[in-house]
């Protein structure tokens, strides 16, 4: 215990320790007065049902806590208006029937009327109403592709029979002339065989599958199905060119039909129901 000196106080009356090799004088304060201990704060409550290691802490007393909120429904669109059927009515006067089922993507727009074939075969205002109607293909160019066609498809029997012929009449079978002549010679039936597999390929197969054939092609038409416009196939293809002979009676009148028909078709495009557009 370390000594003091009498009659040396402190602040508060307590008595001043003498250090070593010093001693207090009289009427000297200490330099540090004592402090009192500070009181420890008890521990808050834990809140019940929670953990006080680890866990969430209760709110702060005093503070209100805000209830859960949770996202509202999105708002219910407003009713849209009924879409408008087809693509527009045509204009008041137009003639000939409308599309119901037409493919856009194919040019043409259902709900326009057909042009009206009043003008010539080879072109005039009908060919494009200003409304975007399908344009049909014109009677002349129409011709135009089946010349170029025939011509196509009998190009291997013409060159079988030309052939034939030639060597018939330098040869020294007097048969050879009269067999080339009916066309039972092993050359004019292999040309002939030749046409007719180009008939299947041009006017069946590649027609159906794309809508042209050869003559097609280079005069920008194509042959697609009423009411859908796509590829009418190889089968439909075949027996439009088989219904023909309906065309071929009465002094031609099916091929001349397509000058005054609103739809410009023969009788073998009412019968399969097929139409001839012209491309842009």
């Amino acid at each position: 215990m370390r000594p003091t000196r009498p009659g040396v106080a402190g602040p508060g009356g307590q008595p001043v320790h003498a250090g070593p090799g010093r001693a207090p004088q009289a009427g000297q304060v200490h330099p540090y007065p004592p402090q009192p201990a500070p009181a420890h704060p008890s521990p808050a409550p834990v809140h019940a049902g929670l953990v006080a290691a680890g866990g969430p802490l209760p709110p702060a007393p005093g503070y209100p806590v805000a209830a859960p909120t949770y996202p509202s429904a999105p708002p219910v669109p407003a009713a849209l208006p009924a879409p408008t059927p087809g693509w527009g009515a045509p204009p008041s006067g137009a003639a000939g029937g409308t599309w119901s089922t037409a493919d856009p993507s194919a040019g043409l727009r259902p709900g326009a009327a057909y042009p009206s074939a009043s003008t010539a075969a080879w072109g005039g205002a009908a060919n494009l109403a200003p409304w975007g109607p399908p344009r049909l293909a014109h009677w002349g160019w129409r011709v135009l592709a089946s010349i170029v066609d025939d011509l196509l498809v009998s190009l291997p029997y013409l060159v079988a029979v030309a052939v034939d012929v030639t060597l018939a009449m330098g040869s020294a079978d007097p048969l050879a002339l009269q067999r080339s002549a009916d066309g039972t010679s092993p050359l004019v039936l292999g040309g002939l065989l030749l046409t007719f597999l180009a008939w299947v390929w041009n006017r069946g197969v590649r027609q159906g599958r794309t809508g042209q054939s050869v003559g097609k092609r280079l005069l920008r038409l194509r042959l697609v199905k009423e009411g859908t416009t796509m590829p009418v196939g190889t089968g439909t293809a075949l027996l439009r060119d088989v219904v023909h002979v309906v065309d071929r009676a009465f002094f031609m009148l099916g091929y001349l039909w397509p000058l005054w028909d609103a739809k410009r078709q023969t009788f073998s495009d009412k019968i399969v129901h097929t139409l001839v557009l012209r491309e842009d």
